[in-house]
């Protein structure tokens, strides 16, 4: 979105988001998500720890320990990259496999 005069006004991007259906916003979600350091990380540890990754292993790992990851874990859920489980402090594989996939690529202009 850009602000012109005043007028907000979508972008090429946001157009396509706004006009896609829900599970196409989904994957664009995660595509631009995966793009965050800390999103990269935590598809990291997931891969390393075949689909688990402590959330305090995860906080030490970006450099904050003991952080609220709760942002990020609202993140990753919104876009169906994980889930998260609170009572064991765990970000778990969203696939039912088990497996993480990988990292989302961006679409280029061909492929859109």
């Amino acid at each position: 979105m850009v602000v012109e005069e005043d007028e907000v006004v979508l972008s090429e991007l946001g157009r396509e988001f706004a006009t896609s259906p829900s599970e196409r916003r989904k994957a664009m979600e995660a595509e631009l998500l995966a793009s965050l350091e800390a999103v990269r990380v935590v598809l990291e540890q997931l891969q390393a720890g075949n689909g688990r990754a402590d959330a305090d292993a995860v906080a030490h790992r970006l450099g904050a320990p003991g952080s609220d990851l709760s942002a990020l874990v609202a993140w990753g859920r919104s876009a169906g990259l994980w889930r998260y489980d609170s009572h064991h402090r765990a970000f778990l594989s969203s696939h039912r496999s088990g497996t993480v996939p990988s990292r989302p690529q961006p679409k280029g202009p061909s492929q859109a």
